[in-house]
């Protein structure tokens, strides 16, 4: 389908409007980005005149309005603004896309009335403009415009850097129209890459589809904010941000409970600003019979912060340490464009929660992966208002998506009949969408601060001290949740895809504590770990002498434990293969290196994923094999895990289980893998990602060949387009979190950083 026909397509798209603009503009994008020769950027303009032309969020909608009044010349300019200088900053870097923005603006606004004429000449006019002859003015790195979130222009002392980041990560460009300036601020050349693959690791229309599926609950954080005013009035941002101080590691209703008598006692006793009264009075107030020591330690500074604050501070100066917290007290209190990341947003994202941890910068302590996720759901709002043709705010997103998640979640785990294996007689999360089995009550049951401000056992406190009217004038103004309908935005595949997730998350925490007894025990020493629960070895010791095996080479027998085959059989649905210690020999390294080759072969392309060294560069290495040896791996003397790789056909399931064992028993501490699903196996033992570098086509190429690189992409295209980022793991036996594609690690481009990275974090030389 030509240009032309698509736009003609667009004017009667109704509420599709932007995602149907979104695949007009990656059309032109595409087919434009081939013009901008050296010669041609010469001829781009002076960017600082450039305005928000280079915003996709207002550029879209205004296209959309240019094209319902028919105005095709005004929209062909707005298309032309949007994503054709976000395409040529994937190949040319922000600056260029910037000028070269302006020159196709004006370019398009030269053309005549008719839509015809635009669609024809359009091309033709471009390039005959940037290809003037003759330099053009400068463009200067800290002119961005306002390319942030709603039009918006970087705060001047965090041009240079951001300018910088760009260069040296031209994606970023894709989520900036997302991102606040005081989230732009924390953006750094030496963080960007970490960012933009977090913007990555969330999918902006599944976000959409879990937004529609917690539907009754649209309205928490705007009918909180109103409540929280009503009630509260001028001092609406001090009780936000203690109610946000006071919200981690807690429900919701202990959290309501746990504020509201702590500012009924803070008010009691004068509003003192002393941090000991403050926490004096938090040691009363909270729920807990340990009086202070009821208090968490991730409560204190914050709670105190919020009510050591000097009467009048304005609202925007309440701030909290952790992006989690100061985001949520914005955010009931009525900043709709705040996106709140906190655990059970890790749960239905299938990324973990540590992403959302505070940074060590700037209060509030923004960490890349926090900016990222904020970054796509604003973008699912954005994509959402597209396809409703209404406003959706990112803390509409947001308090859906976790209503739907965290009522899914539970009702999946309460209907599993046993907990203590995966081989379970209740309905999975996906089962209990594709049968359309979720128990609608469960979400509009999600506690909301509105609704249980109404009721005495929260309010009452508050009435003892002259609250009563407003209490009651807030229940009369408390309107429906989810009176607005988003079903139009549904997508069932979307919800299935979270589904999916959950259930994934619910089989790692099975199997991670299934798993620990092996896991501390592996390590050696220990055979009972602080509360006193028994552990074990997975495997025995090497015996004590060496016997021949079938392939040429010689080893000690290691036998599984019976617990641990138990364990394999019962919960991971694994092999526990007996293994042989190789003899420290050249007969023995021969032997081990062309089985392993065997065995490599087999898996085709995706076996060069695998290192199987020459025979002499084994020297030093602890080497491992089946009996056959069509399954083994190494050690190396710095605690590295490789060469792990089983024959297609050995009938050994679950090799990796196995190895992960055996091999940290033996002294494996670190490891490197491509980031596909083998960073998920590798976690579910106690590895760890702490740094990645990112795929590299010119060194696949080197090692394996043009025609292998591209099988590679093709198998691995669910995985970052093809080319999976490798990622380097430590073993931590109390590592027990979740991991996900494109995130945990900090990027580095050198490999020698990346291993000692691994290194000191596995306390190995």
């Amino acid at each position: 389908m030509s240009i032309y026909d698509q736009l003609t397509g667009f004017v009667n798209r109704g509420p599709q409007r932007t995602q149907a603009l979104y695949g007009i503009l990656e059309n032109i994008g595409d087919t434009a980005s081939q013009f901008l020769s050296p010669r041609g950027r010469q001829a781009a303009m002076n960017v600082v005149e450039v305005g928000d032309m280079i915003n996709p969020v207002a550029g879209q909608y205004r296209a959309g309005q240019d094209f319902a009044q028919g105005d095709y010349v005004g929209a062909m300019t707005e298309v032309a603004g949007v994503l054709m200088p976000a395409a040529i900053v994937a190949k040319y870097g922000p600056q260029t896309a910037l000028a070269a923005g302006k020159a196709i603006q004006e370019t398009l606004t030269g053309t005549g009335d008719s839509l015809g004429q635009v669609g024809a000449d359009v091309y033709e006019k471009f390039i005959e403009r940037m290809n003037q002859p003759g330099p053009g003015p400068e463009v200067v790195g800290s002119n961005l415009g306002n390319i942030l979130y709603k039009g918006q222009e970087p705060l001047p002392q965090s041009m240079d850097n951001l300018s910088a980041a760009l260069d040296k990560e031209p994606a970023l460009a894709n989520m900036l129209p997302f991102v606040t300036p005081e989230e732009a601020a924390i953006i750094t050349p030496r963080n960007v890459q970490n960012v933009e693959a977090s913007y990555r690791a969330f999918n902006p229309n599944e976000l959409v589809s879990a937004s529609v599926a917690g539907n009754p609950k649209l309205g928490w954080y705007f009918e909180t904010s109103k409540a929280l005013d009503t009630i509260f009035g001028e001092d609406t941002r001090r009780f936000a941000t203690l109610l946000a101080a006071m919200s981690p590691q807690t429900s919701v209703e202990m959290n309501l409970k746990n504020a509201v008598r702590t500012f009924v006692n803070w008010e009691k006793a004068g509003r003192p600003k002393d941090k000991n009264e403050i926490l004096d009075i938090m040691g009363r107030s909270v729920l807990g019979s340990k009086g202070k020591d009821s208090v968490l330690d991730a409560w204190k500074n914050n709670s105190v912060s919020a009510l050591s604050a000097p009467e009048g501070t304005p609202g925007e100066a309440f701030r909290l340490s952790g992006p989690k917290v100061d985001n949520f007290g914005f955010a009931v209190s009525g900043d709709l464009d705040r996106f709140t990341n906190d655990a059970w947003q890790a749960n239905l994202t299938g990324v973990p929660q540590d992403m959302f941890s505070r940074s060590s910068g700037p209060l509030p302590g923004y960490s890349p992966g926090y900016i990222g996720a904020s970054a796509a759901g604003r973008q699912a709002a954005d994509l959402m208002s597209g396809i409703l043709g209404e406003k959706i705010m990112p803390s509409e997103v947001q308090e859906t998506g976790w209503s739907f998640g965290k009522a899914l979640y539970e009702q999946m785990k309460e209907g599993m009949a046993d907990t203590s294996t995966l081989n379970t007689k209740g309905m999975s999360a996906r089962e209990i969408v594709e049968a359309g089995a979720l128990n609608e009550g469960r979400i509009s049951d999600v506690p909301d601060f509105a609704s249980l401000l109404k009721l005495d056992e929260y309010g009452e406190p508050l009435r003892e001290i002259g609250y009563g009217s407003s209490i009651d004038e807030a229940a009369r103004r408390t309107g429906q949740l989810g009176a607005r309908d988003l079903s139009a935005a549904r997508d069932r595949s979307g919800e299935l895809a979270v589904a999916g997730r959950l259930d994934k998350l619910f089989d790692h925490r099975q199997r991670v504590s299934a798993a620990e007894p092996f896991r501390f025990g592996a390590i050696g020493a220990k055979f009972s770990d602080q509360s006193g629960n028994r552990l074990f070895a997975p495997y025995g010791k090497p015996s004590g002498q060496s016997v021949p095996l079938s392939f040429g080479a010689e080893g000690r027998e290691i036998a599984p434990s019976e617990g641990y085959t138990e364990f394999l059989s019962k919960v991971a649905g694994s092999s526990s293969p007996v293994m042989y210690q190789l003899k420290a020999d050249s007969p023995s390294r021969v032997a081990f290196v062309e089985k392993m080759r065997e065995a490599q072969a087999t898996h085709g392309v995706i076996g060069k994923s695998v290192d199987v060294y020459n025979a002499k560069d084994y020297k030093g290495y602890k080497l491992f094999a089946t009996q056959n040896g069509e399954a083994g791996f190494a050690i190396a003397p710095d605690g590295e895990l490789s060469s792990a790789v089983s024959a297609r056909g050995s009938g050994i399931t679950g090799f990796s289980d196995a190895v992960l064992a055996a091999g940290v028993q033996n002294g494996a501490r670190w490891l490197q893998a491509f980031d596909t699903v083998l960073p998920e196996k590798y976690s579910q033992f106690g590895f760890k990602p702490v740094a990645r570098i990112k795929f590299s086509k010119e060194f696949f190429v080197e090692e394996h060949g043009e025609e292998a690189l591209e099988e590679f992409m093709k198998i691995n295209k669910n995985f970052n387009g093809g080319m999976p980022d490798l990622v380097f793991m430590a073993y931590d036996p109390k590592f027990k979190n979740t991991v996900a594609n494109n995130v945990g690690g900090q990027f580095t481009d050198d490999y020698d950083k990346a291993v000692n990275a691994a290194k000191r974090a596995a306390k190995v030389k």
